[in-house]
């Protein structure tokens, strides 16, 4: 069966007074945040899963593209991480992940040719 992933936010960090140049100040500017993917893949009757978590530091805003704290979503803040930061490999991190859990390495001590 296929992965499927879950993208949890689960903490922004912010600055409550961002100074952009001389004129100009930002107030509640979000930093950065703090995220969970998690993969989970249903194996037989058991769910098997592997969790990354990240932080993501954010873009310094411009007064154009300034998003006021109270009117941030939780679809806006998902949005950000995936475009800055390295989902994709986290993604392939987590499968590999899952399928060394399915298939795990075991250490032989007993060789093949009867030594130990």
């Amino acid at each position: 069966m296929a992965l499927v992933y879950k993208l949890k936010i689960t903490s922004l960090s912010k600055q409550e007074s961002f100074k952009l140049n001389e004129d100009q100040d930002l107030n509640n500017v979000v930093t950065s945040v703090k995220f969970y993917l998690e993969g989970s893949e249903i194996d037989g009757d058991n769910i098997v899963s592997s969790r990354h978590d990240g932080v993501c530091p954010l873009l310094v805003p411009t007064v154009e593209d300034f998003i006021e704290y109270e009117d941030l979503t939780e679809d806006l803040i998902k949005t950000a991480v995936e475009a800055l930061y390295p989902i994709e490999q986290v993604k392939m991190d987590i499968v590999k992940e899952i399928e060394n859990k399915k298939n795990p390495i075991t250490n032989e001590t007993v060789l093949p040719w009867g030594e130990e």
